[in-house]
């Protein structure tokens, strides 16, 4: 018999499991039925394999937001998009990777300029000439006018 002494075993809801719960809310798919608290617990039960009652699972703060999040969205009616709308938030989704790909080489380049100047530091050149403008280069087409 369980500590609860009713002879039904319950599954600890563990932080990890507690993410795993939130996730199921947030990607939860119309062919799983309507959203109810009573199907997140079949829900978790079947695809987690965590034996857990629905008041139990609303008792953890992120489970409980993140199932009031998803009522409140299913409450509302779909508005359709329109094709232009479709096009623009694809557009914004490839122009915010594509931020965070130029993001993430400024930081690579600047660690690499941090290195060099360290380097050159190490091998004795001085501050006022590792700050001094580089001379315009002369392209070959100059020399051979």
């Amino acid at each position: 018999m369980s500590a609860n002494g009713k002879g039904r075993k319950r599954d600890a809801l563990t932080q990890g499991v507690q993410d795993r719960v939130v996730l199921l809310i947030d990607e939860w798919k119309e062919e799983w039925g309507a959203f109810s608290a009573s199907a997140l617990e079949r829900k978790v039960a079947s695809c987690l394999g965590i034996r857990c009652t629905r008041q139990g699972l609303l008792k953890k703060d992120a489970i409980k937001t993140a199932f009031d999040r998803r009522k409140a969205k299913a409450g509302k009616p779909a508005k359709s998009k329109s094709a232009e709308a479709v096009v623009l938030e694809q557009r914004i989704k490839r122009l915010e990777q594509l931020l965070a790909d130029k993001t993430a080489q400024v930081e690579q380049l600047q660690e690499m300029v941090i290195r060099f100047r360290h380097n050159a530091k190490l091998m004795g050149f001085p501050a006022d000439r590792l700050e001094r403008p580089i001379a315009p280069l002369i392209s070959h087409t100059e020399n051979s006018a």
